[in-house]
């Protein structure tokens, strides 16, 4: 009988402690919301799929089998004078790493790096951003439809991974990119 209390406790606790490290208790964006997160593996990977046709005639090379922990993800809208010109799939990881004191350039670099792969810079748009409670930065390839973003916090722990994957021109896609980091803040 203890055993199986010793469990039931063990998974609960589990649970609480992914259930604590999802993104949206960490952030506010008017992108992020529970009106349009995405709960169900055969949705994300059908939004992801439908993009992927559209922008490259196949659909996304890969394909969700479980929702990652400390994630999660939104459907999305891209709007030009109040008007929905695109939908897409936003992914968001939550770490709960503390990157307060470290050289913001130096972490860029690496994540642009990690993020043009085999290919010439000038093929890519990015950007950093700083403010006065979090760093933030993009990098996107132009002829791509995924942004991917890095957000480090400057007053608590913690930091964001986000993918926007969304087929947009390249000034739609600043335009987005821009509007979601100023749209960020960190609770």
């Amino acid at each position: 009988m203890k055993k199986i209390i010793y469990i039931i406790i063990l998974v609960f606790s589990f649970k609480t402690s992914i259930s604590q490290h999802r993104p949206a208790n960490y952030i506010v964006n008017s992108y992020i919301n529970a009106t349009n997160e995405i709960t169900s593996l055969s949705t994300l990977n059908q939004l992801r799929n439908s993009n992927s046709q559209a922008a490259f005639g196949y659909n996304h090379p890969y394909q969700y089998e479980e929702f990652l922990p400390n994630s999660s993800y939104y459907k999305i809208s891209y709007k030009e004078n109040g008007i929905i010109v695109k939908e897409g799939v936003l992914d968001i990881y939550y770490y709960t790493h503390d990157y307060r004191n470290k050289n913001f350039d130096v972490i860029f670099e690496k994540f642009l790096y990690r993020n043009i792969v085999d290919d010439d810079m000038s093929n890519y748009t990015m950007e950093k951003v700083i403010k006065p409670d979090f760093n933030a930065g993009f990098v996107f390839k132009n002829s791509d439809n995924e942004i991917y973003f890095i957000f480090y916090s400057k007053n608590k722990p913690g930091y964001l991974m986000v993918t926007i994957q969304i087929n947009l021109s390249k000034s739609q896609k600043i335009a987005l990119a821009n509007d979601f980091i100023n749209k960020m803040q960190f609770k």
